[in-house]
């Protein structure tokens, strides 16, 4: 069937123990209809110290609105279709979000959002991006559609060879 999912609450996603941990893993919706939208109390209702977001194959709408995310896993938003094959057409809607990682050092994180092999619309809208991690690129985006990064954003990052935005052929 179509996934048409609201929640409004709160949502605290802790990874003692070490398994990545997302607040939404959404994966193999390949109607446009579909949507998901998370939403909820206060400007953070969703937190979290593990890899956040992960939205594969999604062809409907998602739509998140206030997370605050201390990750420790490779990304803290990652949207990807099929690699080597049928880009995903959904669109894709972030608000208020805080993506953070203020350990310094060379570790686990690779980019604070990931975007891969899509077709369709990714907007972020009051996006925090501040990685310690010396080796994290900020935004990758691959073959990823429109991307629109608006609002009151702020890119960090702490590589001084990483790039806060990287733009990339992955054909």
């Amino acid at each position: 069937g179509i996934p048409n999912v609201e929640y409004f609450g709160t949502i605290q996603q802790d990874t003692t123990g070490g398994a990545p941990g997302y607040i939404l893993h959404a994966v193999d919706i390949a109607d446009a209809a579909g949507t998901i939208t998370l939403t909820g109390p206060g400007a953070t209702p969703f937190t979290g110290t593990g890899d956040g977001f992960l939205v594969q194959r999604v062809n409907g709408t998602v739509t998140v609105e206030g997370a605050s995310l201390n990750i420790s896993g490779p990304t803290g938003v990652r949207i990807e279709g099929q690699a080597g094959g049928t880009a995903a057409s959904g669109t894709y809607n972030f608000s208020n979000i805080s993506i953070l990682n203020l350990t310094a050092g060379s570790g686990s994180i690779s980019d604070g959002i990931l975007l891969s092999d899509l077709s369709g619309t990714t907007t972020f809208r009051n996006l925090t991006l501040n990685l310690a991690d010396t080796n994290a690129f900020g935004i990758s985006a691959t073959n990823a559609g429109t991307v629109i990064i608006g609002g009151t954003s702020t890119i960090q990052t702490g590589s001084a060879t990483a790039a806060s935005i990287r733009i990339y052929d992955n054909g």
